[in-house]
């Protein structure tokens, strides 16, 4: 359940193409050379946040 919401978040945001996350931002900052490239990389850089591909995985433990 918690990773299917998660996802649909991720999507519905690709579609708005709204980073609420603040990815983009991230990238730049701690891989700016490799998110640079992949920015000169695509036809339309405002593009960028749409053109991701997200895998979540999500692992939850519980200790009593």
């Amino acid at each position: 359940l918690i990773k299917s919401q998660i996802a649909d978040s991720v999507n519905i945001s690709k579609e708005y193409n709204a980073d609420v996350l603040g990815l983009q931002s991230s990238f730049n900052k701690f891989k700016h050379s490799e998110w640079q490239n992949y920015l000169k990389g695509l036809q339309n850089p405002e593009d960028a946040y749409q053109s991701i591909e997200f895998f979540v995985n999500v692992d939850v433990e519980a200790i009593l």
